[in-house]
């Protein structure tokens, strides 16, 4: 018997391009009404497929940072320096990479990266 943790919103560290991520399940509650709350205000332009792009993709990276990517490790700055973990920051590299985004995303929603073997294989201290 193998347990899925698919609720798990401490998030499990994984990589990416020579970085560590540490990415949370897109099933926990904290993404869930993170998007909720960031959808309402334009939930009549998605319904009607006519959201402007830029608003999507706002919300959309606005919910990944505060909610899915919790943290990393080995993200540089263009001056060598390593690039410090923060919601703001997380969200304006999101906005800036799409690759890391579509990551980002289908990490959290696959579950078999939060099967409880997977989790103390990949999360390190």
């Amino acid at each position: 018997m193998f347990i899925v943790d698919t609720f798990n919103e401490e998030g499990v560290w994984t990589e990416f391009e020579g970085a560590e991520l540490l990415i949370a399940s897109s099933a926990g509650m904290a993404y869930q009404k993170k998007m909720a709350r960031l959808y309402r205000p334009h939930r009549k332009a998605f319904e009607r497929g006519n959201i402007d792009p830029e608003v999507a993709r706002s919300v959309i990276c606005k919910s990944i940072a505060g909610a899915l990517l919790c943290g990393w490790r080995g993200i540089g700055t263009s001056d060598g320096g390593e690039l410090e973990f923060t919601v703001d920051t997380a969200y304006n590299v999101l906005l800036n990479n799409e690759d890391l985004r579509e990551f980002v995303q289908e990490f959290a929603s696959d579950v078999a990266n939060f099967r409880a073997e997977a989790a103390e294989e990949t999360v390190k201290p």
